[in-house]
């Protein structure tokens, strides 16, 4: 029972780790909505991260893509889908949009940068770089959340069932 409330918990959080990741392809910075939600998913899809490993390390048996079930198969495409994402969101914003840099506030000039090289750019560019920062650092939730939720259900069907008798 608590690994079905544990894997609904975690699916909802996948759905709002979504919505709050796809604000970014809108322009829109997250963190400006609620530090308090961007914090909580942080650190829920860290512990979804740890349920997962924790859970798989118990399982003698792994197996990542269920014989039967098309629950099952849902949940391992997505996590598929969401880490196949999670690499390209993770490079593209990093080295394409971002150029390696982060945006920061220095000498009281906008700047983005990194290793104490830093480059003035004006207070659009430096939102707009903020917006890509968010999505950098919220692509993997939903991966850690789809995988803490296939680790659950893999559980739960490679558990013996318990006779009433």
């Amino acid at each position: 029972m608590l690994n079905k409330i544990c894997a609904i918990t975690f699916s909802l959080l996948a759905l709002l780790g979504f919505t709050v990741h796809a604000m970014t392809f809108f322009g829109y910075d997250p963190r400006a909505l609620s530090l308090g939600l961007w914090y909580g998913l942080q650190f829920s899809s860290a512990l979804a991260l740890i349920v997962a490993l924790v859970t798989f390390g118990e399982n003698r048996r792994i197996n990542l893509l269920p014989p039967s079930g098309s629950l099952k198969k849902l949940v391992a495409l997505c996590f598929f889908i969401f880490i196949v994402y999670c690499v390209f969101n993770f490079l593209f914003t990093e080295f394409v949009l971002l150029e390696g840099g982060k945006p920061q506030i220095a000498n009281g000039n906008y700047a983005i940068g990194s290793h104490g090289f830093l480059t003035t750019i004006s207070k659009e560019e430096f939102m707009r770089a903020m917006v890509y920062e968010a999505r950098l650092y919220s692509g993997h939730w939903m991966a850690f959340f789809f995988f803490a939720v296939m680790a659950l259900h893999s559980k739960s069907t490679s558990l013996p069932s318990k006779s009433h008798g």
